[in-house]
């Protein structure tokens, strides 16, 4: 891929993304990913970011497309969600330099921290809570810090603690819609514009969540996060995907974390597919809710995990899909995959979408 010219017009914040990350670099907004209005006055409209996040990562031969810019071949997973290939990024070859430590990397998914196994270091803030701390305060909930499974999250505040993530689906809907005053129960209703009720989301199927494979759970969240951003009640939402439960998924009988670690063998990478089809399928379906919604154009939709490769515990190489936000999709942006672009650079371009200045 050709080089990549950069903007250096406004400046964000650098010094919170990479305070920890040991780099002075000249951090960007991306030229290829600049505004598809930018020479347009801002829009007053409100804009949002939600950030899915997988702790097993997802398998890159099945993932990255072949070709590059705008004229790339789907991909295995891909393929399913190409109805809305003009409102995605594939990034490939791109991850947080100096970020090593497998599995214990979660932690930094959104802050870019590096944490290098045995290593004694600190977080910083995560993307996710640099934004609600500056603009949080414009809705009922500053952000959402959610869990498929159990409290653990990505998200951090900036004197490095792990904020614990809501992992009960009915309990947040609970927390969303329900403790309310009737005024406002009713106001939030009439903002939902999916075509049914939002207990219509979560009354059968949250009542069988414990019986419910990883997917289907999946789903249920990404139900409540469109009527979360929907009714206004919050901007700002990491979801973290532990890939737990893969019960009842037809033609997979392993543990999704056994398949993870696969060392290529070919049974357990074609049912490891069956179960990131489904998540990629999950988020096309979010996406589509959005769009439907007209939320995607002012909504920052970023899947990733700090695994590109489960089976090695490699932190290189991270999967990255990011949708909506105004900017220019459509495209496959492949970077070196032996030296990898600094995925902070993104972070930053989706800061300087949000109109954040440095501190």
């Amino acid at each position: 891929m050709k080089n990549v010219h950069f903007n250096f017009g406004a400046h964000v914040s650098r010094r919170a993304m990479l305070r920890g990350a040991g780099m002075a670099l000249g951090l960007p907004l991306l030229e290829a990913m600049t505004p598809a209005f930018a020479a347009v006055k801002e829009s007053k409209r409100a804009k949002r970011f939600v950030g899915v996040s997988i702790a097993l990562g997802l398998h890159n031969p099945n993932l990255v497309p072949e070709g590059a810019g705008r004229d790339y071949k789907a991909s295995r997973y891909l393929k399913s969600i190409q109805d809305l290939r003009n409102d995605f990024t594939v990034v490939s070859g791109s991850s947080h330099p100096g970020v090593t430590g497998g599995h214990t990397a979660e932690g930094s998914i959104y802050s870019a921290c590096p944490n290098a196994r045995g290593a004694t270091s600190r977080n910083t803030i995560s993307l996710d809570q640099l934004m609600a701390k500056q603009l949080g305060h414009e809705t009922r909930f500053p952000s959402l810090v959610l869990n498929t499974n159990n409290q653990t999250s990505p998200s951090y505040t900036e004197n490095g603690s792990m904020i614990p993530a809501e992992n009960n689906a009915m309990r947040l809907f609970t927390r969303l819609f329900v403790n309310d005053t009737p005024a406002e129960q009713e106001r939030q209703a009439e903002l939902i514009r999916s075509g049914r009720s939002v207990m219509d989301v979560v009354g059968a199927e949250a009542k069988t969540l414990q019986r419910e494979n990883e997917v289907a759970v999946d789903g249920i969240f990404l139900d409540i996060i469109h009527m979360a951003l929907a009714t206004d009640s919050t901007r700002f939402v990491t979801l973290h995907m532990t890939g737990n439960n893969v019960q009842g998924i037809e033609g997979v009988n392993e543990a999704y974390h056994n398949l993870s670690h696969h060392g290529m063998d070919e049974e357990k990478l074609a049912q490891l597919a069956i179960v990131e089809q489904g998540v990629i399928n999950q988020w096309g379906h979010f996406l589509r809710r959005l769009k439907g919604d007209k939320l995607l154009d002012d909504t920052m939709v970023l899947l990733t995990s700090n695994l590109g490769n489960a089976s090695a515990h490699d932190n290189k190489n991270m999967p990255v899909l990011f949708a909506g936000g105004g900017f220019k999709h459509g495209q496959h942006l492949a970077f070196n995959q032996k030296n990898n672009y600094p995925l902070p650079n993104l972070y930053l371009s989706a800061l300087h979408r949000l109109g954040l200045q440095d501190e």
